[in-house]
Parts: C-alpha cells; sequence; structure tokens
C-alpha cells in the first residue's frame, strides 16, 4: 500500500465531508523560505553513514523531566486554532497553533519536543500520487512548561501538510528527526526520507542515514517502492530503532554496522509506532492494510525480535507508548467509519479485547508519549485541517 496516496486520499474525503474548519479559517497564513534554502546548520555532511562527521558530540544533559503533573495552562504560547469541535472532557492544553504536529518526546531538559510536518508552500511538485505544494516550513519545536515554543530546528522539507518531520529522538549523541516525503531535486537527497542527526546544544547536524537508498536497493519487503519513515526509538543498549511505514521495515543502525533490518512484514499490516518497554521488550503499533476496520493491532516483540504477544480488533492506529506503571497506550486516528465518514480519534488503553477507551473525541490525533508522572500527551489536528489548527493535550493519568 502506498501511504502517501491513502493519506491524500483521507484529505479529500474528510474535506468533502465539510469538515467544521476550512483552509479560510486558519488564523494566520503560513509563510516559507524559498525552497533553495535549507537553512541546516553545520557543515554539508558526506553521504557515508558509518562516520559522523564535524565535532565530536557533547555530552547529553542529565536533567530529568518533571514529576510533578503541570497545571492548567490558561494562556498556552502560540496564537489560537481555527474553530474545532469541542475539546474531550478533562484535556488540557499544553501547547496550541502548531502546524501539523506528529510524533514527540520528552527531552532531557524537560521539555516536550514535537516533529511538526508544516504547511507546505508555494512550490507544486509532481510526485507518483500527483501534484503537492512543497516548501521548507517541516520543523522541530520544543515546548517549555509554562507553553513557550522555541523552533530548534527549522527548514526542513514539507509536502502538502502531509509529509515533513515526523519523529524526534534522544540518544547519547544528539536530537535525531525523522523526515519523509518527496521533494523537488533542488532539495538535497538526504533530506527525503531519512534520519537526520543534530547536535542537541547548538543543533549542527552531524550525519543522516538514507532510507529512501535502501528501499530503492533492496526492497525489503518486496512490495515495490514505498518508503515513508514514521518512528525513531533509541533501544536500552543505545542501538537506534528506524521504522519505515511504507517498506513495511524496522531496521536497526549503530555507527559501525549500519543500517539493518530487524523486523520485515511482506503481509503489508502498515507498521506505525515503537515503544520499549522496562524489561526491553518492543512494543509496535499497526494502522492496518487499507485503513480495514479491525485491521489494526498491538504486537510485542522480545530484544531478539520474536513475538511475544499480539492484540488485534483496532481501527487505524499511528502510535504506542508505555506508562511508568506498565500500561500499554495507543493512538487511534480514527475510530471507525460512520455514515458520514471517519469518527474522531481515541486514546486506547491495550487489553484482551481491542482495548480499553480512556480518551474518546479526538481530532486527528496522532503522536502520544506519557510523562513520569502517568500523564498522557498527545498531538491533535496532526493533518486534513487548516495550518496552526494543531494542538498537544495533556490527559491526568487515568485510573487502573
Amino acid at each position: 500500500m502506498n501511504v502517501t496516496k491513502r493519506w491524500v486520499v483521507l484529505m479529500i474525503l474528510l474535506m468533502a465531508l465539510a469538515l467544521p474548519v476550512s483552509a479560510q479559517d486558519a488564523t494566520e497564513e503560513a509563510t516559507e523560505p524559498p525552497v533553495e534554502e535549507t537553512d541546516l546548520p553545520g557543515e554539508q555532511p558526506t553521504e557515508e553513514v558509518t562516520e559522523v562527521p564535524g565535532e565530536e558530540p557533547t555530552e547529553e544533559s542529565t536533567a530529568a523531566p518533571t514529576d510533578e503533573p503541570a497545571s492548567e495552562a490558561t494562556e498556552p504560547a502560540g496564537p489560537p486554532p481555527a474553530q474545532l469541535p469541542p475539546l474531550p472532557p478533562g484535556a488540557e492544553i499544553v501547547a496550541q497553533g502548531l502546524d501539523y504536529p506528529r510524533k514527540l518526546v520528552i527531552g532531557p531538559d524537560g521539555r516536550l519536543y514535537v516533529g511538526l510536518v508544516g504547511p507546505g508552500g508555494d512550490s507544486i511538485i509532481q510526485t507518483p500520487d500527483g501534484d503537492m505544494p512543497f516548501g521548507m516550513s517541516a520543523s522541530v519545536v520544543a515546548i517549555a512548561e509554562d507553553g513557550t515554543q522555541e523552533a530548534v530546528i527549522k527548514y526542513l522539507p514539507s509536502a502538502a501538510s502531509i509529509a515533513g518531520a515526523a519523529d524526534v529522538a534522544f540518544s547519547e549523541d544528539g536530537l535525531w528527526v525523522i523526515v519523509n516525503g518527496p521533494g523537488p531535486q533542488a532539495v538535497p537527497e538526504f533530506l527525503m526520507s531519512s534520519a537526520l542527526l543534530f547536535n542537541a546544544q547548538d543543533y549542527n547536524l552531524l550525519t543522516y542515514v538514507d532510507l529512501y537508498t535502501y528501499e530503492v536497493t533492496f526492497d525489503p519487503d518486496g512490495n515495490g517502492l514505498d518508503t515513508n519513515p514514521t518512528d525513531i526509538e533509541i533501544g536500552p543498549d543505545g542501538t537506534i530503532y528506524m521504522l519505515d511505514t511504507g517498506a513495511n521495515t524496522l531496521y536497526t543502525w549503530t555507527p559501525e554496522g549500519g543500517l539493518v533490518p530487524f523486523i520485515v512484514w511482506p503481509d503489508n499490516p502498515v507498521p506505525t509506532g515503537l515503544a520499549f518497554d522496562a524489561e526491553g521488550n518492543l512494543w509496535v503499533s499497526y494502522l492496518g492494510a487499507e485503513l480495514a476496520p479491525g485491521a489494526g493491532k498491538v504486537e510485542q516483540f522480545s530484544p531478539e525480535g520474536e513475538l511475544l504477544a499480539s492484540y488485534g480488533g483496532y481501527n487505524t492506529l499511528t502510535d504506542v507508548a508505555i506508562a511508568p506503571d506498565g500500561s500499554v497506550y495507543v493512538v487511534s486516528l480514527f475510530a471507525g467509519f460512520g455514515p458520514e465518514g471517519p469518527l474522531p480519534g481515541q486514546i486506547l488503553r491495550v487489553g484482551e479485547t481491542a482495548g480499553e477507551v480512556v480518551v474518546d473525541g479526538l481530532t486527528a490525533p496522532y503522536g502520544i508519549v506519557v510523562d513520569d508522572a502517568g500523564n498522557l500527551l498527545v498531538s491533535t489536528g496532526t493533518s486534513f485541517l487548516p495550518p496552526g489548527a494543531g494542538m498537544i493535550l495533556r490527559f491526568t493519568a487515568p485510573a487502573m
């Protein structure tokens, strides 16, 4: 399945169903620099991924995220979003005014780091899925406890609000960013379907891992060219895990060993999210082939890649997270499809019978992270809406 194409089809479907907002409702028009300007700090990296150019990475901060639940933010930073459906009960706005937020992580400094796909731009590029608006408007923002936002990495490629900065993760070497999507020839190839490593202090680009070329060369799942990386996680031993959803392949990467397929799914279940539990086991969420009702699932793998458990019957899962108490939570982009189209999204706690709904009525949710207090933070307005409609919402730790 071409995942990018499915997103485009869904966008058209939702617009036809007259969502409560329109492009004219956006509070401010997005702007972006010219396509030629990538404005990435530091020297241009070489294509060699086994050596890290530039200065040695500085030591990662040891500051831990706060253990206290945040008080409700009365005036979160960022412009207010366009008129949207009411928030679910118990929702606290951590940040708003975001351009299509995807996955998120709590950084070593306690701030929340979020990948923003961005609104695209004024350039039109031709892709196998049709023409797409393109611009260098994807970014990574750091959000402080008071809601203050800082764009720590800017001017990454953004295609039609559906492809850009998809996920972020911190390793001992720095800040990793997954970028995905097509781009014109003016954009360096290493920015397309790749993982970028930045120094976590000054955000100089250190190295990159080219997932696109690996898919073109080897096609691990045997289903033809389709690459759409969506997740990156750091394993207990420091190994980098990179998930290419379009390629149905989970890779490991180390500076010495390079990129190696770890788990491959030839049956096209469309894996979307990764998380490690306290025992070092890996959890994977799945969208489900062709977005079929009940085709989503969650699976647990041993550190060696052996399947330990599988839980099915879910709808369109996009991410998974583990709470301090061991609970496993997943995000459902749509709770299903009704007579008038897709139903609002949900957060569910994984169980034997398609999970327990802990949050309902979310507008296009996507990424999730759990803080030290067990509170759930989720990105919403991740697609299908005008620029600036994205939010990060927090929900108090659900009772067991």
